[in-house]
């Protein structure tokens, strides 16, 4: 009997134990969620929002908690824990705990100085991304994984000489072999020396550096990821040590190359004779690169090579180009004031959403002999030949009989304001459309056998009912049953759904900015993963009929 006891008791204290994993508290404004029996994570609150101002702007992370009479070790800062926090400024951490996970102290943007204990032996990546007042960062003399050597302000791998990450305060040692993934990314630096001995650069490691006008590669520096100084508008300077033997920037050009490939430029780079690629975002985000001569030779411009040049007006391809590469595509994102482009004989492929986002383009002309694309009868777009697929549009483009299929991105953020959509079109891809919020006014061809669109403004599917491409001036057809993936360009400030529509799609109504009610109609019975997502203004979603199963 004493022994069933037994068991009894420890069965129903394990269930206790067990009871209290997952389950989370608050002390002194910071949320710990119990992992064990004696241990717990710090992690984020799931409204992003603090309980309690931190005193004095200082968070003091302590080793151990006590919680209702039971004392736990304090094991891991996790994943965004502390993350878009403006009211810390200064951060000290108690020797014990192990770990910090990615993105702990993110955008904590007036943070100034970090001191972690010799007890951390792991830490993720980019834990303060974009806190840019960070100025001081240490590491305890005593840790055996990390160090910030000659009171650097950098955290760096001590075994393997890499630089994880740095701040705005950061001098890189001598002693420093590497630099690591985004590193720097987002930093508020305007200069950084690198120096000799460092001979790598990973991706990311100087993004987003708005401030940063300079950029010298050492002699040693042997790779440079793609990536590497991606999204930094303000650089008007690029040199690499002459004595490099991987790199170079040959004849003052302003640049980086490698061999016969351009790995980046700025708003003041001659591209010299000899380069035969352009890198994924050699020039994305230079913001004050206003035109562009790529020479004759150059055969591939890689993924977002130019992405979000916004003030880059004129392009001049040369007649050697056959390749806008169908890997990523993007080439020319968000160049919002690209007026024109002619595509040279030789193109043979273009990836997905190359002008993108060029919402003043209104002129695009395929060389007459080209053999892969056309622009027939003056459309203003790219057409691929073989199959009638519509490559590329913009808000000039008129579309012609003849196209079978529109593409992925195909109008994607053009400014276009009217869509017809003619018979010969058997297939519109669920992001042909996505972002084009001043189209008011979508026809379709009536001998269409696909599609249809009967003065309501809409694109609907003729076989299944199902709405593809609506706007702010939709009247929603008899028989309209479902809306379909990033079918809304645009709506009123209040739609209401037609009953009869049982399905709305992923992402149908994303970035509609102007929606603030909708009212959903008894029929109603999913709605997709994202539905809503970017309507910041959508307050009001009202559901008139039974329970209604949701994507998470």
């Amino acid at each position: 009997m004493l022994k069933k006891v037994f068991i009894f008791c420890f069965t129903a204290l394990l269930s206790a134990l067990c009871a209290k994993a997952d389950s989370i508290f608050v002390d002194s404004g910071i949320f710990y969620k119990v992992i064990s029996a004696d241990s717990v994570s710090i992690v984020a609150p799931k409204d992003g929002n603090y309980s309690v101002a931190f005193n004095d702007s200082v968070l003091h992370v302590p080793a151990n908690v006590l919680h209702e009479g039971k004392l736990y070790h304090v094991r891991c800062i996790g994943n965004a824990a502390f993350a878009n926090n403006g009211g810390i400024k200064h951060v000290v951490i108690d020797n014990g705990i192990k770990e910090i996970q990615e993105h702990a102290f993110a955008v904590c943007v007036n943070m100034k100085s970090i001191r972690i204990p010799a007890s951390v032996n792991k830490i993720g990546d980019d834990i303060f991304r974009y806190s840019v007042s960070l100025d001081s960062v240490s590491i305890d003399d005593d840790n055996k994984t990390y160090d910030s050597r000659e009171g650097c302000n950098a955290i760096i791998h001590t075994k393997s000489n890499n630089l994880l990450l740095g701040c705005k305060g950061t001098r890189i040692p001598a002693t420093v072999e590497s630099i690591g993934n985004s590193a720097f990314c987002g930093c508020l630096i305007d200069s950084i020396a690198i120096p000799d001995g460092v001979t790598m650069i990973r991706d990311y490691a100087f993004a987003y550096c708005q401030n940063l006008t300079g950029i010298h590669i050492p002699s040693t520096v042997d790779l440079i990821e793609d990536e590497a100084f991606s999204y930094c508008p303000s650089i008007t300077s690029i040199t690499v040590d002459e004595r490099n033997e991987t790199y170079d920037s040959r004849d003052g050009c302003n640049a980086i190359l490698c061999d016969d490939r351009l790995v980046r430029g700025c708003s003041t780079t001659v591209i010299p004779s000899g380069v035969k690629a352009i890198c994924r975002s050699a020039f994305s985000q230079c913001a004050n690169l206003r035109s562009i001569d790529i020479p004759e030779g150059v055969t591939t411009i890689r993924a977002g090579a130019f992405m979000d040049c916004i003030s880059l007006n004129r392009v001049n391809l040369p007649s050697t180009l056959t390749c806008l590469d169908s890997w990523g595509g993007g080439q020319f994102y968000g160049c919002t004031s690209l007026d024109s482009i002619y595509i040279p004989e030789n193109v043979n492929e273009i990836g997905t959403g190359a002008f993108s986002g060029c919402s003043s383009l209104r002129s695009i002309v395929v060389d007459p002999k080209n053999k892969a694309f056309d622009s027939r009868g003056n459309c203003n777009a790219v057409i691929r030949t073989s199959d009638g697929e519509l490559m590329a549009g913009c808000n000039g483009t008129v579309i012609p009989d003849g196209v079978k299929f529109i593409h992925e991105d195909a109008f994607a953020g053009s400014g276009i304001t009217s869509v017809t959509i003619p018979s010969s079109v058997m297939d519109i891809d669920s992001l042909a459309f996505r972002g084009c919020d001043r189209c008011m006014s979508i026809t379709v061809s009536p001998d269409n056998p696909y599609y249809k669109s009967d003065g309501s403004n809409s694109v609907v599917e003729r076989k299944t009912g199902r709405l593809v491409l609506g706007c702010a001036t939709t009247r929603f057809l008899p028989g309209v049953t479902g809306i379909g993936p990033y079918a809304f360009v645009s709506t009123p400030e209040v739609l209401f759904l037609p009953d009869g529509i049982r399905d709305i799609g992923m992402c149908a109504f994303t970035m509609c900015k102007n929606l603030t009610a909708i009212i959903m109609p008894p029929s109603l019975k999913h709605i997709g993963r994202g539905a809503f997502s970017g309507c910041s203004r959508l307050s009001v979603k009202a559901t008139m009929g039974n329970e209604v199963k949701t994507d998470i």
